[in-house]
């Protein structure tokens, strides 16, 4: 049996899609897990979907917010 998921797509800086997107089988030590909702943060995810955080930047950009994030905690 094919399974699959729900995966939110960035087509432009605030605009997005729900793909369906395949799953491989699961291998011998992984565990499957089902995930009923999700979010956006309003960190990292939020500067991204607004076309704040470019691609050349985006690795400093997620580092920044998992900094101000392990600070917050």
């Amino acid at each position: 049996m094919k399974r699959t998921a729900a995966a939110f797509w960035l087509d432009s800086p605030g605009r997005g899609e729900i793909r369906r997107a395949d799953l491989p089988e699961p291998g011998e030590d992984d565990v499957v897990v089902r995930t009923l909702y999700s979010g956006v943060s309003r960190g990292t995810e939020t500067l991204v979907f607004g076309g704040r955080c470019r691609t050349a930047s985006t690795r400093r950009c997620a580092l920044r917010s998992r900094r101000a994030t392990s600070r917050a905690r």
